[in-house]
């Protein structure tokens, strides 16, 4: 309704801490600018941060299940908060609300939860590249032998680099590719 914010009074400075359960755990909390009230939503030990309107919901981030971070939903009126995900691999992080979906980074994947329908999806993103890795390139293979022998009459080496083959005089000259695979 425009009147009204949701927000988490603690700040919180130390993201970082895994768990934690002491006196600056945060609670999500909202604020009437009309009636200037604050109503606290919720009271958990762990902490409840990152609070985000979507619709009628409030969604937030929270560790209360002991092990990661994972998206929560609570009526604006209060009563109990609802879990909606249960990632048990990577935290949730960084979850950003838009009109009618949330989206966040988990696992250094980015993932779109629709509240509509109560489910996170991944989001599948490719970057293209044009793999300078396999571009043609000059490369010294003195670094890559695999495997070495000698002429029977010691005049040559023979050397195995990087797929090839290569002949080196013992004394004078130049090495040659003679497989050019």
């Amino acid at each position: 309704d425009g009147n009204t914010f949701v927000y988490t009074p603690i700040d919180r400075d130390f993201r970082s801490w895994k768990r934690y359960r002491g006196g600056r755990a945060q609670d999500v909390w909202t604020y009437d600018l009309v009636n200037d009230t604050a109503k606290r939503l919720t009271d958990n030990r762990a902490t409840d941060h990152q609070p985000m309107w979507v619709g009628d919901r409030v969604y937030f981030v929270s560790d209360r299940n002991g092990q990661k971070l994972n998206l929560y939903g609570i009526s604006p009126d209060g009563g109990a908060a609802t879990q909606l995900t249960n990632f048990d691999d990577f935290d949730i992080l960084w979850p950003s609300a838009g009109a009618s979906a949330i989206v966040f980074e988990k696992g250094g994947r980015i993932w779109r939860f629709d509240p509509a329908s109560a489910v996170a999806k991944e989001i599948p993103i490719t970057v293209q590249s044009d793999r300078p890795e396999a571009r043609p390139r000059m490369v010294q293979a003195g670094g890559f032998v695999e495997s070495m022998g000698i002429s029977p009459g010691g005049e040559r080496a023979l050397f195995g680099a990087r797929g090839e083959l290569f002949t080196a005089p013992a004394k004078h000259g130049a090495p040659r590719n003679i497989s050019h695979t």
